[in-house]
C-alpha cells in the first residue's frame, strides 16, 4: 500500500462498550475496535470514557501529517514521522497514552495486514454512518464531506506551538481531560489538597496528568496600558482594541509547521499571531463540545468578551475579525451535537439578566461597532473621492453632452461619483457578520438590531397597566446604573445618560428610557 493510505491512529486495550469520540462523532466499542484507518491529514482529537455520561473524559490531540511530496513525511522539527500513531489504554488513569514497548510496536508491524483489514475502523465510516443506523447500514457522502469541512474551520489555526504552551506536553501527546484547569478558574477549599498537587508517576506529565493549562492571559477588568489617564481608561473599556492587541503582540505564538494541504503560503509573523488566537479559542471550544471543559468554556467567553467588543482593531485587522465570525457561526452550528445543547441560549447572562445571554449581547454590541466604523470608512472613502466643484450643463453645451449616456438635464448639477462599497475592505467582515446573523434569527429567534422598544406600558392578565424598562446594553449605551454621574463642588451631583458622557437631569433624578441626555 501507498504511504497515503496508511495512514491511522492505533487505540490499544480500550475496553468494550466504552466510550470512545474521534473530532465530530462519538461511538461505543467493541471488543474487535482498535483504532481508525485512512485517517485523513492534518488535527484529530481521540477522547475516551468507560461511560457516557458519568465518569470522567480524557482526550488526546493527535496530527497526522500530509505527505505533500509522496516521500517521507518529516515533522517541522525535521525528523521523520510515520503516519501511524500508536496509542494504549492506561488502565489506571482511563487515558489514551503513548505505546512504547518495542515488542508491543514489533508484533504490530509484523501482523499490520490483519490488524488493517478486521480490526481498524475506516474513517469515512464513522463519520458518514446513515443516522440512526449501525457503522454498517451505509454511508452519506455529503454527511462525510460536511463534517470534513466543518472540522477544518474548527481546527485550522491550531498549531503544534500552541497544544504545546496549553498543555506543557510534546508531539502527539497533548493532552486534556474533563477537570483540566487553569489557574484562574481552579477552586480552592481551604484543608483540601488540589487536584494539581500530585500526579501519576507512571504517566506523562501534562494537563491530562495534573498539570495546568496554559491559556492567553486575558484579562477583562483592565483592558488600558499601564499609566493611562481617566479618559483613556474610560474609552478603551468601551473599545478594547488596545487589550486585543497587547494579548496578539506579546502573548501569541507564531508558527513554523507548514499548512497540512501544503498549497497554501506561510502568512507573515503579525497573521501568525492573530491565527494563534483564533486557534486557542478553537481549542477550549472543542474542549467544551467533547470534554464538557469548565475552565475551557470560562476561557472561550473571555476570548470572545475581548475580540468582540473592539471597535478600532475591526479597521486595523478585517481578515482576523472575518475569521473569527467565519469559526464563531460554524461552532455554534454544531453546538446541538450534544443532546439537550452545548448552552442555554436563552437563559440567564453572566450578570443574571434573563433578558438575553452573554453571547447575545456581545453580537449586539459588535454589530454596533461594526457599522459605526463601516459609516466611518465610507465617509473617509467619500472624502477621499471628493469631486471638483459642482459644474452646470449649460445650454451652450448641450450638444458636447449629448453624446454621453446621462440622464442629466441642461442646468442640473452633475452628483459626486459612486463608491462601490464592495471593493471595501470592511465588506468580508461585514459579509462574515451577516452570515452569521442570519443563521442566528433563524436557528435561535435571536434579533440583534436595536430596533425594538425599551420602554413602554405593558398590560397585566387583570387589566393592570405597569411600566416596563428593557435594561439591555445599559453599559454601551451609558443608561441606568451606568449613566455617569458628574460630582460638583458643592457637594450636589448631577447624573446623564448621554452616549457622549453629557450631563442629563439634576438633583440625582436618572433620565428615563433609551433616550439620550441633554447636553
Amino acid at each position: 500500500m501507498d504511504n497515503r493510505e496508511l495512514r491511522a491512529i492505533v487505540t490499544l486495550g480500550i475496553p468494550p462498550s466504552a466510550l470512545c469520540g474521534v473530532d465530530l462523532v462519538s461511538f461505543t466499542t467493541t471488543p474487535q475496535f482498535q483504532g481508525i484507518k485512512q485517517v485523513s491529514p492534518g488535527w484529530h482529537f481521540v477522547y475516551t470514557s468507560l461511560t457516557q455520561s458519568l465518569s470522567l473524559r480524557h482526550g488526546t490531540w493527535i496530527c497526522i501529517p500530509s505527505p505533500r511530496s509522496g516521500g517521507p513525511t518529516k515533522r517541522s522539527d525535521g525528523n521523520n514521522e510515520s503516519v501511524a500513531v500508536v496509542k494504549k489504554w492506561h488502565a489506571k488513569t482511563e487515558e489514551l497514552v503513548h505505546e512504547k514497548d518495542d515488542t508491543v510496536l514489533a508484533r504490530l508491524k509484523n501482523n499490520a495486514a490483519d490488524i488493517w483489514r478486521s480490526q481498524l475502523t475506516p474513517y469515512s465510516v464513522l463519520l458518514g454512518a446513515a443516522p440512526g443506523k449501525d457503522r454498517s447500514g451505509g454511508i452519506d457522502e455529503a454527511v462525510v464531506e460536511k463534517k470534513l469541512h466543518d472540522w477544518h474551520v474548527l481546527t485550522d489555526c491550531v498549531t503544534p506551538e500552541l497544544l504545546s504552551k496549553i498543555t506543557g506536553d510534546d508531539w502527539n501527546n497533548w493532552r486534556f481531560n474533563s477537570a483540566s484547569s487553569a489557574q484562574r478558574d481552579v477552586d480552592e477549599i481551604p484543608g483540601l489538597p488540589s487536584q494539581h498537587d500530585h500526579t501519576d508517576d507512571t504517566v506523562e506529565g501534562g494537563a491530562a496528568a495534573g498539570g495546568l493549562l496554559h491559556f492567553l492571559p486575558i484579562d477583562l477588568k483592565q483592558t488600558w496600558r499601564s499609566g493611562a489617564t481617566g479618559r483613556e481608561r474610560t474609552l478603551a473599556a468601551q473599545d478594547r482594541s488596545w487589550a486585543l492587541g497587547a494579548i496578539i503582540d506579546d502573548h501569541c505564538l507564531t508558527s513554523h509547521m507548514p499548512p497540512a494541504d501544503g498549497a497554501n503560503p506561510q502568512p507573515d509573523e503579525q497573521a501568525q499571531k492573530e491565527r494563534y488566537l483564533i486557534g486557542e479559542m478553537q481549542v477550549a471550544f472543542l474542549m467544551i463540545l467533547t470534554l464538557a471543559n469548565y475552565s475551557c468554556m470560562e476561557q472561550w467567553k473571555r476570548i470572545l468578551s475581548l475580540v468582540l467588543t473592539c471597535r478600532e482593531a475591526i479597521v486595523r485587522r478585517p481578515a482576523f475579525f472575518t475569521h473569527v465570525l467565519e469559526v464563531l457561526e460554524v461552532q455554534l452550528r454544531h453546538c446541538n451535537d450534544v443532546e439537550g445543547g452545548l448552552f442555554d441560549f436563552n437563559g440567564l447572562d453572566e450578570d443574571g439578566n434573563a433578558s438575553s445571554s452573554l453571547l447575545k449581547r456581545l453580537l449586539k454590541t459588535f454589530r454596533r461597532k461594526l457599522g459605526e466604523v463601516a459609516s466611518d470608512e465610507t465617509q473617509e472613502r467619500r472624502r477621499a473621492h471628493k469631486p471638483e466643484p459642482m459644474k452646470r450643463v449649460t445650454s451652450s453645451k448641450t450638444e458636447d453632452t449629448s453624446s454621453q449616456a446621462s440622464p442629466h438635464q441642461p442646468g442640473s448639477p452633475v452628483p459626486p461619483p459612486t463608491i462601490d462599497i464592495k471593493t471595501s475592505p470592511l465588506r468580508p467582515v461585514q459579509d462574515a457578520f451577516n452570515r452569521l446573523e442570519v443563521y442566528l434569527r433563524k436557528e435561535l429567534d435571536w434579533d440583534l438590531t436595536d430596533e425594538y422598544v425599551r420602554k413602554g406600558m405593558v398590560r397585566l392578565e387583570d387589566g393592570e397597566e405597569v411600566e416596563m424598562e428593557v435594561d439591555d446594553l445599559q453599559d454601551e449605551d451609558e443608561r441606568g446604573e451606568y449613566a455617569p454621574v458628574v460630582i460638583n463642588l458643592d457637594g450636589t451631583y448631577d447624573v446623564g445618560n448621554s452616549y457622549n458622557g453629557g450631563v442629563g437631569c439634576h438633583d440625582g433624578a436618572s433620565p428615563v428610557g433609551g433616550e439620550s441626555g441633554g447636553e
